[in-house]
């Protein structure tokens, strides 16, 4: 019995086994591309294959608009959600609702119209808020999050701060509603060695360029990803970038509503460079090429912890308006 136990192997490993190299999944979303990636690599990247041109500095502190990034979304379990997101989207949104008199940026149909409270109601910001939820987790796939927020009256943003955020996108793109698109669909098949997936994503505008003389030529098309964060990053960078080159234009701008700081991107290889740029972070994202040194995990923990801290900060900033409330 005790020989027969001793020549008895020992049992595989639960799961799949691993498989190293590059393997892309059939279909990336842009968002996911370029999350969760150490800054180191995304910057080394930027650098071999971009140039950030900061054409507006971030406005004094005073001038920031102030929204929360993190709202209480369950006050008996202390639950918080980010809402960066949405704010951005609301804010292109609210743009988008008062120039050209749709809602593409939330794929709201104009049957919808008749029950959208005054445009200068707080009840139209809540309106344009839960829709913006809504939206947001059907494009990422969290879905939870609709349930998460279901209780929540959508009122953290103040009719002055949208009023402020709407003028800011309209000071930079006019109000050519005829030459601007929102929300604009950018997929395309992308292949790396013998791997090929689908990226897939939604640009928040595209500017339409007006001709610029009597001949009729014209200057180029620009894509514009707005955000409304704490401060830009090269994930932002990446991101523009990339819906960049699924629509085929080299003007890329990046414009951040919270601080009015605006960059321009030129790839430094037009096209090319930019499918340069997107080879490579699907590599470092995509590849696995075994454990996890020790240099690896722990910038990953500092990362994280940045980012839970980050979210205290907003928590405490809440506690305190409650406090003062």
């Amino acid at each position: 019995m005790t020989n027969n136990i001793a020549k008895l192997s020992l049992p595989d490993s639960p799961g799949r086994p691993l498989k190293l190299g590059l393997t892309l999944p059939t279909s990336i979303s842009v968002q996911d591309m370029v999350r969760h990636i150490q800054d180191e690599s995304l910057h080394g990247i930027i650098t071999r294959e971009l140039c950030i041109q900061k054409l507006s500095p971030p406005l004094p502190k005073q001038k920031h608009i102030n929204m929360p990034n993190v709202v209480l979304s369950d006050p008996s379990k202390r639950f918080y959600e980010a809402v960066s997101d949405i704010n951005g989207l609301v804010t292109v949104a609210a743009f988008e609702h008062s120039t050209a008199g749709t809602l593409n940026t939330l794929k709201i149909d104009q049957h919808f119209f008749k029950v959208i409270p005054p445009s200068d109601s707080l009840q139209y910001i809540s309106w344009l808020c839960r829709y913006a939820c809504e939206y947001e987790a059907g494009v990422s796939g969290y879905l939870p999050r609709i349930n998460q927020m279901k209780d929540h009256a959508f009122d953290w943003m103040m009719p002055r701060d949208l009023a402020l955020a709407r003028n800011r996108i309209q000071g930079e793109l006019g109000d050519g509603a005829a030459n601007i698109r929102f929300e604009v669909n950018a997929e395309q098949t992308f292949s790396v060695d013998d791997n090929e997936t689908r990226l897939q994503g939604q640009a928040d505008i595209v500017a339409v360029a007006p001709p610029s003389d009597n001949s009729g030529s014209r200057s180029a098309d620009s894509i514009w990803e707005i955000k409304f964060v704490s401060h830009l990053s090269n994930s932002h960078v990446l991101q523009a970038c990339t819906y960049a080159y699924l629509l085929g234009l080299t003007r890329i701008m990046l414009y951040n509503v919270r601080d009015g700081e605006k960059w321009e991107i030129i790839p430094h290889d037009g096209q090319e460079g930019l499918r340069r740029m997107i080879e490579s972070v699907l590599r470092v994202k995509y590849t696995t090429t075994g454990q996890m040194n020790d240099k690896e995990f722990i910038d990953m923990c500092a990362k994280v912890m940045l980012e839970v801290s980050s979210l205290d900060d907003s928590r405490e900033q809440i506690s305190l308006a409650d406090c003062k409330a």
